[in-house]
């Protein structure tokens, strides 16, 4: 199992990705829309098919927004080039990866959230917070942190993982509480747990920890423990290799004066 995955992460891009396409074989959602690099796409919609699940692709090529970090914001070009992407629907039934294009196409993210079996109450949240988020960074981190009341939050809710391509759920939840979007993670865990032990161990190692976020920037905390003063950690590791993460490497405490001086905020996954 393990060779099979990393022979899906080399074809799609990325583990992100190659879990989509696991989640819909193993029933663990619908539908997925996965974004392919075109000079892999025909590849990829023949892997799909030779396991049994139906596609459609997206009739136009983006470009992704990443100068700040992981983006949810595409960018359509009406150049198709190599490099540039397309979406590949994947479903079990034929006619649901044909809607989940015609949605998406038409920008219906209500009927496209609910085909990619997104919590109603994420995609309500979606929708009132997207023309806001699409003039920026496009992440949804800061209206789901101000949804989230205080700072400590079940593990399995950790949508951070994802700045790491460690994805335990596809979607952007409303809050760090939610309930729903809590359940999909645990289903997608336990897939690991019975089929990839190794992701299953990363998870564990991953989802557990604290996270500091700062415009589009992660600061993940592995081992975290919180004292009066201070947050101790064993390891760190950043969406972005700058000055400030250079810094929390070369030690295993950070003052809690330091994150409130900095305008930051420490959420604890546990």
């Amino acid at each position: 199992m393990r060779e099979d995955l990393k022979a899906m992460v080399s074809l799609f891009g990325s583990l992100s990705r190659s879990l989509e396409v696991l989640w819909v074989l193993y029933d663990k959602k619908e539908g997925a829309r996965i974004a392919v690099r075109n000079y892999n796409l025909s590849r990829a919609k023949t892997f799909a098919e030779g396991l049994g699940l139906h596609t459609a692709v997206s009739s136009t090529s983006f470009l992704f927004d990443t100068a700040s970090g992981y983006s949810s914001k595409a960018m359509r070009i009406n150049t198709e080039i190599p490099s540039s992407f397309k979406f590949l629907y994947v479903s079990k039934r034929k006619r649901k990866s044909e809607r989940m294009r015609e949605y998406d196409e038409e920008k219906n993210h209500k009927k496209l959230g609910k085909a990619l079996g997104y919590p109603k109450c994420c995609i309500k949240f979606f929708i009132k917070n997207h023309e806001e988020e699409e003039k920026g960074i496009n992440d949804f981190v800061m209206p789901a942190i101000m949804n989230s009341e205080g700072s400590n939050f079940p593990w399995q809710s950790n949508f951070f993982t994802r700045y790491f391509d460690l994805p335990v759920i596809s979607h952007l939840p409303c809050s760090f509480r939610c309930r729903k979007t809590t359940r999909i993670a645990e289903r997608n865990i336990d897939l690991a747990k019975s089929h990839f032990p190794h992701l299953y161990n990363a998870y564990l190692s991953t989802l557990k920890s604290g996270v500091i976020y700062s415009k589009g920037r992660v600061y993940l905390f592995q081992g975290i423990r919180e004292f009066e003063d201070n947050f101790n950690y064993t390891k760190v590791i950043a969406s972005h290799p700058d000055d400030f993460y250079l810094k929390l490497s070369a030690r295993n405490t950070i003052p809690k004066r330091v994150i409130e001086e900095n305008g930051m905020r420490m959420l604890i996954f546990e």
